[in-house]
């Protein structure tokens, strides 16, 4: 029997490193289906756990009819009241906090009006827009949530075999509802049904879409070009709109988390080309089901693995140019910066060499990186670090 529940410990780490900072309201943001309620629910056990009355924790969940009736800040400022404690500091664990019309107004109130330590999640970064920006100047914190690492997907699933869980990994994604125990057509089924919840949940509705058939198109078009330079010029020509539309629509989309953008850097000149970027699936397992398995796309499909865990980790990653060079990736973190380079096989000289030529451009001394889809040991060739795909998802750079 496959477990129902692990424990999120990279993300609760971060939620549990703010507890009592009630000055600053934390906001817990990730794709739908990532996993989310479940990080704010140990968050509820971790509260309790170490000492909190269950009576000083509030929690709620705006898609829940329980909650239906709180519609704007007036209403959820009632909420507010009704539930403040009268003796210590009170919780707020409120999920899917978009669905409340200017909520960021009752929440500062709180802020100011009472202890109280509020946590929020949410589907769409709207959330986090200019209006809560002008209102919470300072006082908020994002905690980025994402689907399931390698390792996680192996302790969910009760994988031991490294090789197997990546293939089914690969092949299912990595939102935390998806099991192994799922036969293949469920699991279609399943993503494509968190597929269409995003489409209208979180990006139609919380944009007033009124073509969601160009919203259609321009999703098909980004997820058949993951790993590739994307303009909106190029989306433009491919569904006869015009680049702001085009534009709109691309923002609408990276709003609801489905697609992560890789702006496109010039490490000669070090500036943005602000023209193009990659987009990459947060989820691979719905890429395959929407998109469909195509003729040499694997490749392109661990690239995007590879992004996501980038991101995942804490990296900040950009598609690194150097001259007419491409490098897949420029990670930095902290003060660390690596370059990185994907591939689906080294299997001859030819890959080798052609993988290897894009750390030739910059004359810096960076770590260079080069992730295989090969199952090999790691290994070493003109001071390029040469890993599997397997032993970077488990182990990291």
């Amino acid at each position: 029997m496959i477990r129902q529940e692990i424990i999120r410990k990279e993300h609760l780490d971060r939620i549990i490193r703010m507890k009592g900072r009630h000055d600053v309201i934390k906001v817990i943001t990730g794709i739908r289906r990532c996993g989310k309620s479940t990080i704010l629910s140990q968050f509820r056990e971790h509260l309790i756990f170490s000492g909190v009355p269950e009576a000083n924790i509030i929690s709620a969940n705006f898609e829940s009819m329980k909650f239906s009736w709180i519609k704007d800040a007036a209403t959820l400022h009632e909420f507010f009241e009704k539930s403040i404690s009268k003796e210590g500091m009170t919780y707020f664990l409120l999920d899917e906090i978009q669905h409340v019309s200017g909520w960021e107004k009752a929440a500062n109130s709180l802020r100011i009006d009472h202890e109280a330590d509020i946590y929020l999640t949410g589907s769409n970064s709207r959330i986090l827009s200019s209006s809560l920006s002008k209102d919470l100047t300072g006082r908020f914190f994002e905690i980025s949530a994402y689907p399931l690492s390698l390792k996680e997907f192996m302790e969910l699933n009760e994988m031991d075999n490294k090789d197997h869980a990546l293939d089914r990994y690969i092949e299912l994604g990595a939102l935390p509802i998806i099991t192994i125990d799922y036969d293949d057509g469920d699991a279609r089924n399943m993503l494509t049904g968190i597929y269409n919840s995003i489409l209208f949940n979180d990006i139609i509705r919380m944009n007033d879409i009124r073509d969601p058939i160009l919203l259609e198109n321009v999703v098909r078009f980004l997820l058949d070009n993951i790993g590739n330079i994307v303009t909106a010029a190029s989306i433009s020509r491919y569904t006869g709109k015009d680049d702001a539309m085009v534009g709109r629509y691309l923002k609408a989309i990276t709003d609801s988390y489905l697609f992560y953008k890789a702006e496109n850097y010039d490490l000669k000149g070090k500036k943005l080309l602000k023209t193009q970027a990659k987009y990459y699936c947060a989820d691979i397992g719905l890429r395959n089901v929407i998109a469909g398995e195509q003729y040499g796309d694997k490749g392109r499909v661990i690239e995007n693995i590879v992004f996501m865990e980038l991101l995942r980790t804490g990296y900040s990653v950009k598609v690194g140019r150097y001259g007419n060079k491409e490098i897949d990736f420029a990670a930095k973190k902290d003060r660390r910066i690596a370059y990185i380079q994907v591939t689906l096989s080294l299997a001859n000289e030819y890959n080798m060499e052609r993988e290897l030529e894009p750390f030739k451009g910059p004359k810096d001394h960076h770590r260079r990186i080069l992730i295989t889809g090969d199952r090999i040991e790691k290994s070493y060739q003109d001071g390029v670090e040469i890993i599997s795909l397997g032993d970077f998802l488990l182990n990291g750079i």
